[in-house]
Formats: C-alpha cells, sequence, structure tokens
C-alpha cells in the first residue's frame, strides 16, 4: 500500500514482548518513510500492521470488517481487498477506511464501526490510532448476473493484477469470475467491469449483457462433468441440469505475470474437480482441466486453495492446488497436492501429485516402496454425484477409472522417500506422485527469490513453494523445491522440510516479505502470528495479536519515521512463561 497519510501512533513504553526485539519506540513524527509492512485483518474488525523487519505490531485500525482471505502476496495496489462472505471490501491506503463493497450487499454501518473493541488485548502492546474508520461516500457497483439464485450465496476469494488496474474475485456461490476496477480515487473504484461463469462460459459486462461465450468442461457448457452440488433447494437437492444450476464451486484466485508479458489467473472448483485458468492478457479466455481421484476413500477431487507462481530454474508457470476432501474426516490420508504445468493454457498438464503417504494411494498398500519396482495405481475421474435431501453430496455418481503403472524411483536425502513415474506418458493421471505432503494441506504460496520489475507490474520467480496443513492436532508446513530430485529445476518435485507449528493450529493464509526472508502465517483459532525464517526453515518469533487473524498481505506503504533504541537489557522479555505456546505480552 503507498501514499499512507494516517500518523500511526507508536507504542511509547518498553515493549518486552510485542515481537522479538523489545525494542523501545519513540513518538512518530511529521516525516515518512516507505516501508514495507505485513497487515493482518483481524476478527475483530481490525488492521494490524506489522513491521517484518522487528515482527512489531506498529499500527491497529478498526475498519468495520474481517477479511477470510486477502490478495495474500505482497502487490503495487493502493487498496487492501479482502472478502467477508459473499462480499469483498476494499480499504484505503492511506487511512484504512472502508471505502467500498464491490457486491452491493449490506454494509457495515457506523455503530457496528464503534462496537468493534479489543479489550482482550494487552494494553501495553495495543498501538492504537484512537481513529474510528468511517464509510467513505462511493458509488457501490450493484450485483449482476447472479444466475444461481437457489443457491445461498458464499465465500469470495480475491487476487489483484500485477499492474494493480484490476481485482479478479471468484465468488463460489454464483460460479462467477468476476473482474472488478481498482482504479484508485475515482468512482469507477469496485465496479464490475464482467463476470465470466466458469460453468456456462458465459461473459458478462457490467450491464449483464453476454459479451462472449467459451467452452467449459461443463454440460452447460458444452462438457460432460455435472459438478458437485451443496445446498440446493428443490429437485430433492438434485443437481438440475436444464437450470444450469449445477455448480463448479470457485474457489480461491491467484494471478501472475510472466516474462512474455502474458498475465494469467488460475482458480480450483472445489465442488467440480476442474481447475479454471484466465488468459487475463486474451481477453479472459476460458481453459479448464479435469482433476483425478487417486486416494482410496475419497469422493472429492476438487481442490479448495491454489497460487500460480514460476519456477526460477526452469521458468515454466505451475500451478500449486490443495485438496482439502472433508469427506475423509481426520483420515491420515486425506488431502494431497497437484502440481499443474499452466505454462502452455491450451495445453495444461498435471505433473505431479502429492500425498501424505504412498499406502493412500488406490492400488497400493505399503509406505516402503521398492526401488525400481512397478505399482498399478487405480486413477478415477468423477462425472457426476449423488445427492443427499439437503443437496450435500452423498456418494459418486458417475466416473471412469483407469488402472495406470508407475515404477519408483527412491531418492535419499529428502522429506519425500522419492518418486512413482508414470511408464506410459500417454495413460491418465499425473505424470508423478510423490509422498510426504502435510495431512489436510490448506494453502500454499510460492517464496519469492527474483523479484523483476516491469512496466505492467512485478514478475516474481522462487524457488520453493510452502503448504500449511491443519493436521490433526498441530498445524504443519510442507516445503517443495522447484531445483527438484534431480537438482536441475524440473519435475519431480521434493518435499524437502516439514515445520510443525504449536498449537492445534487452523491456518489458511500467509505471506512473504518481498526478499524472500520470512514468511508470516496465521493462526485462525489463536491471536497470533508465526513468522518462519525461510532460511533456518524453523519458527523465529510469534507475534501476538488483539485477535486470532483471518488474511494477510504484504504491501509497500509510507509510514511514520521511527527511532529505535538500543534493545532493553538482557533477562528482560517477560509476562510470557509456562504452556507451550510462548505469548510475549502475558497470558
Amino acid at each position: 500500500m503507498r501514499k499512507a497519510n494516517l500518523a500511526l501512533v507508536l507504542c511509547t513504553v518498553w515493549l518486552w514482548g510485542c515481537g522479538s526485539s523489545g525494542t523501545k519506540l519513540t513518538a512518530p513524527t511529521s516525516s515518512k518513510q516507505e516501508s514495507e509492512v505485513v497487515l493482518a485483518s483481524l476478527v475483530s474488525n481490525e488492521i494490524a500492521v506489522i513491521d517484518p523487519k522487528t515482527d512489531e505490531v506498529i499500527g491497529i485500525k478498526n475498519v468495520g470488517a474481517w477479511g477470510e482471505y486477502t490478495n495474500n502476496h505482497f502487490d503495487a495496489g493502493k487498496v487492501m481487498w479482502f472478502n467477508n462472505g459473499r462480499n469483498v471490501y476494499a480499504v484505503r491506503a492511506d487511512d484504512f477506511d472502508l471505502i467500498t463493497s464491490a457486491f452491493g450487499y449490506p454494509q457495515f454501518g457506523p455503530q457496528q464501526l464503534l462496537l468493534a473493541g479489543t479489550s482482550n488485548y494487552k494494553p501495553s502492546c495495543h498501538v492504537d490510532t484512537g481513529m474510528t474508520a468511517s464509510l467513505v461516500p462511493m458509488q457501490v457497483a450493484q450485483p449482476i448476473a447472479k444466475g444461481l439464485e437457489n443457491f445461498s450465496l458464499e465465500t469470495t476469494f480475491i487476487d489483484v493484477t500485477p499492474d494493480g488496474r484490476y481485482v479478479y474475485a471468484s465468488r463460489r456461490g454464483e460460479d462467477e469470475i468476476c473482474v472488478l476496477d481498482n482504479n484508485f480515487g475515482t468512482q469507477n473504484l469496485g465496479k464490475i467491469i464482467k463476470c465470466i461463469n466458469v460453468v456456462t462460459g458465459q461473459v458478462k459486462d457490467g450491464n449483464g449483457n453476454v459479451i462472449a461465450t467459451y467452452t467449459t468442461l461443463y454440460k452447460p457448457g458444452g462438457g460432460n462433468i455435472e459438478g458437485g452440488n451443496r445446498g440446493v433447494k428443490g429437485s430433492a437437492g438434485r443437481c438440475d441440469i436444464n437450470q444450469n444450476t449445477c455448480r463448479a464451486g470457485v474457489c480461491d484466485a491467484s494471478v501472475v505475470l510472466r516474462d512474455d508479458g502474458k498475465v494469467i489467473f488460475c482458480e480450483p472448483d472445489w465442488y467440480g474437480g476442474t481447475v479454471t485458468c484466465l488468459d487475463i492478457t486474451g481477453n479472459d479466455r476460458i481453459y479448464q482441466h479435469h482433476l483425478p481421484v487417486l486416494i482410496g476413500n475419497s469422493i472429492m477431487p476438487g481442490g479448495f486453495m491454489g497460487t500460480v507462481s514460476i519456477n526460477m530454474y526452469n521458468n515454466r508457470t505451475y500451478y500449486f492446488v490443495e485438496n482439502l476432501d472433508t469427506s475423509m474426516g481426520t483420515n491420515p490420508c486425506r488431502g494431497h497436492e497437484y502440481i499443474l504445468d499452466v505454462t502452455d493454457l491450451s495445453n495444461i498438464k498435471l505433473i505431479q501429485m502429492i500425498v501424505p503417504k504412498f499406502s493412500c494411494l488406490d492400488g497400493i498398500t505399503s509406505d516402503n516402496l521398492n526401488d525400481g519396482q512397478t505399482y498399478t495405481v487405480n486413477v478415477r475421474y468423477v462425472y457426476s454425484y449423488n445427492y443427499n435431501a439437503s443437496g450435500g453430496v452423498s456418494g459418486i455418481g458417475s466416473q471412469q477409472s483407469y488402472n495406470v503403472n508407475y515404477i519408483f524411483r527412491k531418492v535419499p536425502g529428502f522429506v519425500s522417500s522419492g518418486y512413482l513415474e508414470k511408464l506410459n506418458p500417454s495413460d491418465p493421471g499425473p505424470s508423478y506422485i510423490t509422498d510426504g505432503i502435510p495431512i489436510a494441506p490448506f494453502t500454499d504460496d510460492m517464496r519469492p527469490v527474483n523479484v523483476i520489475q516491469k512496466p505492467n507490474g512485478r514478475v516474481i520467480k522462487g524457488d520453493e513453494v510452502y503448504i500449511v496443513g491443519i493436521t490433526p492436532g498441530y498445524g504443519q508446513v510442507g516445503v517443495v523445491s522447484y531445483r527438484g530430485f534431480a537438482g536441475n529445476g524440473n519435475p519431480p518435485f521434493p518435499v524437502t522440510h516439514r515445520i510443525n507449528l504449536v498449537y492445534n493450529t487452523t491456518s489458511a493464509v500467509m505471506t512473504f516479505t518481498s526478499d524472500g526472508r520470512k514468511v508470516f502465517i496465521n493462526d485462525r483459532a489463536n491471536p497470533i502470528l508465526y513468522v518462519i525464517d525461510t532460511f533456518t526453515k524453523s519458527i523465529s518469533d510469534i507475534i501476538p495479536l488483539p485477535a486470532a487473524s483471518q488474511a494477510l498481505t504484504t504491501k509497500s506503504m509510507l509510514i511514520p519515521a521511527k527511532a529505535v533504541s538500543t534493545p532493553p537489557p538482557s533477562g528482560g522479555g517477560g509476562g510470557g512463561g509456562g504452556g507451550p505456546l510462548p505469548m510475549p505480552c502475558g497470558g
């Protein structure tokens, strides 16, 4: 974020634990400096501003709303966008005022803004601006082309194009990807430019007029997939193809700029079992790929979260997608990772799957595979589901199964024990299968290493992908190396590290500093942020917050210059102690 004119009131007391350094901060001055900050959206309707150099909370502002997810990586936009249920909100960078909501649903009023509080936060660590956010009068875009009126509306996910001009919002309840105007400082901010329906293939402009139609893998779009179905009313909960009420369940949002100038967007279709990508520089043309099921007890192939990223070693574009199969409960085989090569959108390839252990695969009973031995894996593609009376999935309706032969290559030195390689490249299914992913992988992001500023934004390339799993009993982070098993930057890619988080963590999002040195990971159940040192692959700090965070992003913004004194004497630090979780501010 940029152009901040809010004088953030900094702590003027000794912060013995508001972050790791315990430094004393002086009162703010009128001078400001461009600094990178981490922004955390809290369930207390506040945004916490964190200095990633010191891991200290340097400002907090009540904005009257909280976001479940943000565009969880750094960008050049002047607005922080985040979602809350069916809507997305824009928070202005200069003073964190809520300025618009994009889909016209009831906004937060002044009463709710004033009532939000943080009384559970330790006073010595609470850095309050003393100001209350206010709604700025602005034209609010109205919802268009909702289409699926008989469904309860669901979560919206967002990301911002690298040039900061547009916001891409995945709307699960409507099966739409909507393009919003991100023109800061004008009445067009938040205006719906167009919406792309991933099931029907129709593209509608801001007035609801069909301006293009693309072929999709779903029956309403000319394909043969019925898609998943949640909460449909009527017809005994069945998917009504004739009424186009079959849902793909669009989920998450990720945008990337490449060296060739192409900007692409991808999202996983949680209910339908596909991924949908858009060629943003090619008039948002739709490209889709059908994901298979390889886990024996799984009935849900769809991805939940995902990130498009560029491998710095081979310069190819990959899409990491987390499968969060809720039908499997606490099963130790729950969830897996898909890795797709989306360099050529017209020929998307599933190059790899990462499973918790090899015995999770349908057809394999052992985790200790023999080097050079051939194994047969059952690869299934689901086309329809059976539903219960309330519209929930009760089982698979129709599917196509294939017995595919893989040969195991044992490779020591990694968390992954090796990889299965498909013997016949033309057979269905992933080219490679590896083990070692945390159970129930939830979200991921790439560690940025090479950041190149282009006229239309940043080209960001990385060397590793971090994946957070909500493993029963504790959270866990898996690190996948883009160097590959062979060290030449090509697939398959191994899991090289697993980092245990503290507490029964239900992390949802993460954000890296732009130099890739740190990654901040939230905890949706506890008022903390984990800080992981990406060099040592260990937790370097735990930051206390006023409330649990639901969304994170890294921004560059102007903040008041601050003087940092000599750290306090050794032996200080305090209030914490006891228990499994270090709480620097006490408790």
